[in-house]
C-alpha cells in the first residue's frame, strides 16, 4: 500500500542509532503487554536454573513454550543476508511480524476454502490457488527488515540463547573471496536483543571460507566447531576452556542446552563416514572423558 511505502522510505532516511532506539521500543511494548492466566503456560515461563553469568544475577530460562496462549503472539524474524543472492552474508536483519496477521494467514475462516459440494479437481485447484496466494500474503510481511546490523564478516550460522534475550553469530573476518585452503581468524559475536547491540565476544577459533559453522549454547559455555577441532569457551570469562580433537577438523558441535554439562561433536573426513564423539563432563570442563561413537 501507499502507506507502507511512505513508512519504508521514511525509515531508509533514519541514521542507525534511530533504527536502533525504535526498534528496542517497539520490542519493549510488545513484551510488556504480554499476559496469561494458563497454568501450563506459566509453567513454561518459570522454569529457573541455579547459577551466575558475568552480571551475577541468575539463569532464567524461558524455554519455547508449546501453548496455545502464543498463537497471536508477534515474532522476531532474524536472518543473515548480503548485498545480493550471491554474496556472502554479512548483515543480520530483524523484522517484528505481527502475530496476529500470521494467524489469519495461517488459520483462515472457513468459507475461504472452497465449497464441500464442489467437485473434487476443482477443490484441488483452488486449494493450491490458495495456499499460493498465503505464502506470498505471509512473505510480503517479512520482505522489508526493520532494522540491520552489519558485522562487517562473514555470517556462517547463528544460535539463540535459551532465555531468548541473546543472538549468538559465528563470523569469519576477512575471506571474503579469499581461498578455501586458507584459514581464517574467526569470532562468535553476542547481540543483546533488548538492546540491538554487541556486547561480546568468543576468538580462538579458526573457519575458511566456505564452512557453515554453526555455534551452540548450553549452561556457562558457548561451543563452535573449526578447522582444527572443537572449542568451548566459559561464558562468563570469554576464554577457552576446552578443545574437541578431530583429526581431520570439526564439521558441528553442539551443547546441553540447560547446563552445558555435555556436548556432542562431528568431525568432517574426506569420505562419508563421520567421526562423532560424545564428551561429558562429571565436575570441570578439564575432565572430559571422551567416548568414540561408531
Amino acid at each position: 500500500t501507499l502507506i507502507s511505502k511512505a513508512n519504508e522510505l521514511v525509515s531508509e532516511e533514519l541514521s542507525d542509532s534511530e533504527r536502533r532506539n525504535e526498534m528496542k521500543k517497539r520490542i519493549e511494548e510488545i513484551s510488556s503487554d504480554w499476559g496469561t492466566e494458563c497454568l501450563s503456560c506459566k509453567n513454561w515461563h518459570l522454569v529457573e536454573e541455579n547459577g551466575s553469568v558475568s552480571d551475577g544475577s541468575s539463569i532464567t530460562y524461558a524455554a519455547c513454550c508449546p501453548c496455545f496462549c502464543h498463537e497471536n503472539d508477534h515474532r522476531l524474524l532474524m536472518y543473515a543476508t548480503g548485498d545480493n543472492e550471491f554474496s556472502p552474508p554479512h548483515r543480520i536483519a530483524f523484522k517484528i511480524v505481527d502475530g496476529n496477521m500470521i494467524a489469519e494467514k495461517i488459520n483462515p475462516e472457513m468459507e475461504s476454502w472452497p465449497k464441500r459440494e464442489e467437485r473434487s479437481s476443482s477443490r484441488r485447484l483452488r486449494q493450491s490457488e490458495f495456499e499460493e496466494t498465503q505464502l506470498s500474503a505471509v512473505m510480503s510481511m517479512v520482505d522489508f527488515p526493520d532494522h540491520i546490523i552489519d558485522m562487517k564478516a562473514h555470517i556462517m550460522g547463528m544460535t539463540l540463547s535459551l532465555d531468548q534475550k541473546y543472538l549468538y553469530v559465528n563470523v569469519t573476518h576477512d575471506n571474503y573471496g579469499g581461498s578455501s585452503r586458507f584459514a581464517y581468524l574467526a569470532e562468535i559475536c553476542v547481540i543483546n536483543l533488548s538492546t540491538m547491540i554487541i556486547e561480546k565476544s568468543y576468538i580462538g577459533h579458526f573457519a575458511t571460507c566456505v564452512e557453515r559453522f554453526g555455534c551452540s549454547v548450553g549452561g556457562h559455555y558457548v561451543a563452535s566447531a573449526s578447522v582444527d577441532g572443537g572449542r568451548i569457551w566459559s561464558r562468563e570469562y570469554h576464554c577457552v576452556v576446552g578443545e574437541l580433537p578431530h583429526a581431520g577438523g570439526a564439521a558441528a558441535v553442539a551443547l546441553n542446552p540447560v547446563d552445558g554439562t555435555m556436548a556432542v561433536s562431528v568431525g568432517k573426513t574426506d569420505g562419508y563416514e563421520k567421526d562423532m564423539k560424545l564428551f561429558v563432563k562429571f565436575i570441570a570442563i578439564s575432565e572430559l572423558q571422551k567416548f568414540n561413537l561408531n
